[in-house]
Protein backbone atom coordinates (compact mmCIF):
# COMPACT_ATOMS: atom_id res chain seq x y z
CA UNK A 1 0.00 0.00 0.00
CA UNK A 2 1.30 3.45 -1.10
CA UNK A 3 1.42 5.90 1.44
CA UNK A 4 0.45 9.87 0.43
CA UNK A 5 1.87 12.34 1.47
CA UNK A 6 0.99 14.29 4.20
CA UNK A 7 1.28 18.33 4.23
CA UNK A 8 2.65 20.31 1.52
CA UNK A 9 5.27 19.40 -0.43
CA UNK A 10 8.77 20.46 -1.04
CA UNK A 11 10.20 19.04 -4.44
CA UNK A 12 13.90 18.08 -4.93
CA UNK A 13 16.56 17.10 -7.81
CA UNK A 14 17.66 13.44 -8.65
CA UNK A 15 21.02 13.69 -6.74
CA UNK A 16 22.45 11.89 -10.14
CA UNK A 17 20.97 14.64 -12.25
CA UNK A 18 19.62 11.88 -14.76
CA UNK A 19 16.12 10.09 -16.13
CA UNK A 20 15.53 7.67 -18.02
CA UNK A 21 12.79 9.29 -20.08
CA UNK A 22 15.60 11.92 -21.14
CA UNK A 23 18.98 11.67 -21.57
CA UNK A 24 20.53 14.95 -19.87
CA UNK A 25 17.50 16.28 -17.39
CA UNK A 26 16.73 16.03 -14.34
CA UNK A 27 14.59 14.14 -12.34
CA UNK A 28 12.49 16.32 -9.74
CA UNK A 29 10.76 14.18 -6.93
CA UNK A 30 8.56 15.11 -4.44
CA UNK A 31 8.73 14.61 -0.81
CA UNK A 32 6.93 15.61 1.90
CA UNK A 33 7.49 18.39 4.63
CA UNK A 34 8.60 16.53 8.13
CA UNK A 35 6.06 17.55 11.01
CA UNK A 36 9.04 19.39 12.74
CA UNK A 37 9.76 21.69 10.11
CA UNK A 38 5.63 22.35 9.71
CA UNK A 39 5.59 23.61 13.77
CA UNK A 40 9.06 25.92 13.35
CA UNK A 41 7.79 28.24 10.27
CA UNK A 42 7.54 31.26 10.50
CA UNK A 43 4.97 32.68 12.82
CA UNK A 44 4.24 28.80 14.12
CA UNK A 45 6.83 28.46 16.56
CA UNK A 46 6.35 26.33 19.56
CA UNK A 47 7.06 28.20 23.23
CA UNK A 48 10.31 26.56 23.49
CA UNK A 49 11.77 27.96 19.90
CA UNK A 50 10.25 31.04 19.96
CA UNK A 51 13.70 32.57 21.56
CA UNK A 52 15.93 30.95 19.22
CA UNK A 53 14.50 33.22 16.40
CA UNK A 54 16.90 36.66 15.52
CA UNK A 55 14.93 39.44 15.97
CA UNK A 56 15.28 41.40 13.69
CA UNK A 57 16.50 45.71 14.07
CA UNK A 58 14.05 47.96 13.91
CA UNK A 59 14.00 50.06 10.35
CA UNK A 60 16.75 52.76 10.73
CA UNK A 61 15.11 55.91 11.58
CA UNK A 62 17.56 58.96 10.89
CA UNK A 63 17.31 62.33 12.53
CA UNK A 64 18.98 65.49 11.05
CA UNK A 65 21.27 67.08 13.78
CA UNK A 66 20.35 69.99 15.60
CA UNK A 67 23.41 71.82 15.40
CA UNK A 68 23.75 71.69 11.56
CA UNK A 69 20.16 73.46 11.45
CA UNK A 70 21.81 76.07 14.17
CA UNK A 71 25.08 76.20 12.07
CA UNK A 72 22.85 77.13 9.02
CA UNK A 73 20.69 79.86 10.37
CA UNK A 74 23.29 81.63 12.20
CA UNK A 75 25.76 81.45 8.51
CA UNK A 76 22.20 83.28 7.14
CA UNK A 77 22.44 85.93 9.65
CA UNK A 78 25.45 86.65 9.89
CA UNK A 79 25.16 88.02 6.58
CA UNK A 80 21.98 89.98 7.68
CA UNK A 81 21.91 90.32 11.33
CA UNK A 82 24.85 89.83 12.66
CA UNK A 83 27.99 90.00 10.69
CA UNK A 84 31.00 88.86 12.87
CA UNK A 85 28.96 86.71 15.81
CA UNK A 86 26.99 84.86 13.81
CA UNK A 87 29.78 84.12 11.50
CA UNK A 88 31.85 82.38 14.59
CA UNK A 89 29.10 80.95 15.81
CA UNK A 90 28.49 79.28 12.31
CA UNK A 91 31.82 77.95 11.65
CA UNK A 92 31.90 76.80 15.31
CA UNK A 93 28.04 74.84 15.43
CA UNK A 94 29.03 73.72 11.98
CA UNK A 95 32.24 72.22 13.18
CA UNK A 96 30.40 70.40 16.04
CA UNK A 97 27.75 69.60 13.65
CA UNK A 98 30.22 67.58 11.35
CA UNK A 99 31.76 65.80 14.27
CA UNK A 100 28.24 64.32 15.40
CA UNK A 101 27.02 63.56 11.70
CA UNK A 102 30.32 61.79 11.60
CA UNK A 103 29.89 60.09 14.80
CA UNK A 104 26.68 58.98 14.17
CA UNK A 105 27.31 55.95 11.96
CA UNK A 106 24.54 57.00 9.42
CA UNK A 107 21.90 57.71 11.90
CA UNK A 108 22.35 61.38 12.03
CA UNK A 109 22.25 63.59 9.00
CA UNK A 110 22.40 67.11 7.95
CA UNK A 111 26.22 67.22 6.13
CA UNK A 112 24.83 69.36 3.74
CA UNK A 113 23.38 71.58 6.47
CA UNK A 114 26.64 71.83 8.25
CA UNK A 115 28.86 72.71 5.75
CA UNK A 116 26.98 75.62 3.90
CA UNK A 117 26.67 77.27 8.00
CA UNK A 118 30.67 76.80 7.81
CA UNK A 119 30.50 77.90 4.08
CA UNK A 120 28.73 81.28 4.48
CA UNK A 121 30.15 81.96 7.92
CA UNK A 122 33.65 81.76 6.83
CA UNK A 123 32.99 83.54 4.01
CA UNK A 124 31.38 86.50 5.97
CA UNK A 125 34.41 86.85 8.21
CA UNK A 126 36.91 86.90 5.26
CA UNK A 127 35.05 89.52 4.35
CA UNK A 128 34.98 91.72 7.64
CA UNK A 129 38.31 90.85 7.76
CA UNK A 130 39.11 92.26 4.69
CA UNK A 131 37.28 95.06 5.51
CA UNK A 132 38.85 95.38 8.56
CA UNK A 133 42.17 95.62 7.09
CA UNK A 134 41.12 97.87 3.98
CA UNK A 135 39.83 100.28 6.75
CA UNK A 136 43.43 99.87 8.23
CA UNK A 137 45.30 100.97 5.62
CA UNK A 138 43.40 103.88 4.57
CA UNK A 139 43.60 105.37 8.08
CA UNK A 140 47.10 105.21 8.31
CA UNK A 141 47.75 106.37 4.57
CA UNK A 142 45.24 109.28 5.31
CA UNK A 143 47.67 112.29 5.54
CA UNK A 144 48.25 114.37 9.26
CA UNK A 145 44.85 116.13 8.19
CA UNK A 146 42.70 113.41 8.83
CA UNK A 147 41.68 112.60 12.30
CA UNK A 148 41.14 108.76 13.24
CA UNK A 149 39.49 108.90 17.00
CA UNK A 150 36.23 107.04 17.03
CA UNK A 151 34.69 109.98 18.89
CA UNK A 152 33.14 111.70 15.72
CA UNK A 153 35.58 111.94 12.34
CA UNK A 154 34.53 109.45 10.93
CA UNK A 155 32.98 111.03 7.94
CA UNK A 156 36.57 112.49 7.30
CA UNK A 157 38.28 109.13 7.00
CA UNK A 158 36.11 107.55 4.48
CA UNK A 159 35.11 111.20 2.27
CA UNK A 160 39.41 111.91 2.73
CA UNK A 161 38.99 115.45 3.08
Amino acid sequence: MVEEPRGPAVRERDPEGASSEQPGSSVVRERPVEEHQEATAPGRETEGEAHRRPVEPPPMQTRTSALAIASLATGIAAWFLFPIAGAIAAVITGYFALQEINQGHGWVTGNAFATAGIVLGGVQLGLVLLGGILVAIIASSAGPGVTTSISGHLPNLIFLR
